[in-house]
Formats: C-alpha cells, sequence, structure tokens
C-alpha cells in the first residue's frame, strides 16, 4: 500500500510538474505575441497616417472631404478583415495544457483497465 501511495504521489507530483511548464511556456508565449502585436500595431498605425496625409496634402482643396471619407471606408473595412482574420488563428490555437490533460488522462486509463498480474 505504501509503494501504491508512493507512486500515486510520485505520478501526481509529475503530472503538478509538467502544469507549471506549461503554466511558464504559455505566459512567454502570451509576453511575445502580445510585444509583436503591440509593434506591428504601432508601425502599421504610423505608416498608415502619413500615408493618409501625404494623400489629403495632395488632394485639391475641393476634394479633399471626399478622399477623406475613402480613406475612412477603405480603413474601416481593413479593420474588419483583419478582426475576422484574428479571430479565425485564435480559434485555431492549440488546446491549453494539452501535454498535461493528455497524461492525465493516460493515468486514468491506467487505472480504469484491470491488472493481469496474478
Amino acid at each position: 500500500m505504501r509503494r501504491l501511495a508512493d507512486n500515486l504521489v510520485g505520478t501526481a507530483r509529475d503530472r503538478l510538474d509538467l502544469l507549471g511548464l506549461e503554466l511558464q511556456e504559455e505566459k512567454l508565449r502570451l509576453v511575445r505575441l502580445f510585444v509583436w502585436i503591440s509593434a506591428a500595431l504601432l508601425s502599421a498605425m504610423m505608416a498608415i497616417g502619413f500615408l493618409s496625409l501625404t494623400v489629403v496634402f495632395l488632394a485639391s482643396p475641393r476634394t479633399r472631404p471626399a478622399v477623406l471619407i475613402g480613406l475612412t471606408v477603405i480603413y474601416a473595412v481593413a479593420a474588419l478583415f483583419i478582426a475576422l482574420g484574428l479571430r479565425r488563428r485564435l480559434a485555431q490555437a492549440p488546446r491549453v495544457f494539452e501535454a498535461t490533460v493528455d497524461e492525465l488522462t493516460r493515468d486514468r486509463s491506467c487505472f480504469d483497465t484491470p491488472s493481469r498480474e496474478n
């Protein structure tokens, strides 16, 4: 009984270690993702802003309102497509703690099957 208890405690500890490792990896992945998204958004917003200013500046004074409306529509449509793409990408992300859940499922299946040892 003591050996069985030791094995159970050891297995539980291994699974908790794996869970902790996966938590750490997930945290690092999210921080990296946030940094890359922030850098990309800042750069894109600066480029779009300066491009818009250039286009409006080059337009004649009579057509500037139409140019501003056109740019607004283009940016709104682009934002919609980006949001839909981000939503799809997040839906396809791997499950959190997948390895831990798989190991616990395998452990549970070991207890579900009857032992053939005599």
